[in-house]
Parts: C-alpha cells; sequence; structure tokens
C-alpha cells in the first residue's frame, strides 16, 4: 500500500473512556479492491500477534465507505 493512502488520527473511545489512534483508508479508495483487502489484511495480520512491541488493535469497522481500525494510542 502507498504510505500516503492511510491516515492515522488521534480518537477517544467514548465507551471504554479512552485515548485510542484511528488508522483510515479514507472513502476515496473504497473502489481500489487491491487497497482495501491490503488494508483489512494488514489489520487481521496485527490483530493475530500477541507481542509486547506491537500496538494490539480493538476494533475493525467501516462507516460509510470508510474502512478503519483502532489501536492503542503510543505516546511519542
Amino acid at each position: 500500500m502507498p504510505t500516503d493512502c492511510s491516515k492515522n488520527y488521534k480518537g477517544y473511545d467514548t465507551k471504554l473512556r479512552r485515548l485510542v489512534a484511528v488508522k483510515v483508508l479514507p472513502s476515496r479508495f473504497h473502489t481500489d479492491r487491491e487497497l482495501v483487502d491490503r488494508f483489512q489484511r494488514e489489520a487481521l495480520s496485527v490483530a493475530a500477534i500477541d507481542h509486547p512491541n506491537i500496538i494490539p488493535i480493538y476494533a475493525v469497522g467501516t462507516a460509510g465507505d470508510v474502512q478503519y481500525f483502532v489501536m492503542r494510542l503510543i505516546a511519542g
């Protein structure tokens, strides 16, 4: 995936009351099946790893044409 496709944002999980990082594949890429598949594979690959040096994924989803996953926010 080209490095400028996805964007990372700082967010707030209102249900769990914590800051999170949200990685988003913007809607302009929703018709690019290869990019959507790569984004989803990235989320699945990272979620399958349990290691202290890998940021855990809390949620994966779609909002309209936007793909996203929510991760622990790491300061720095």
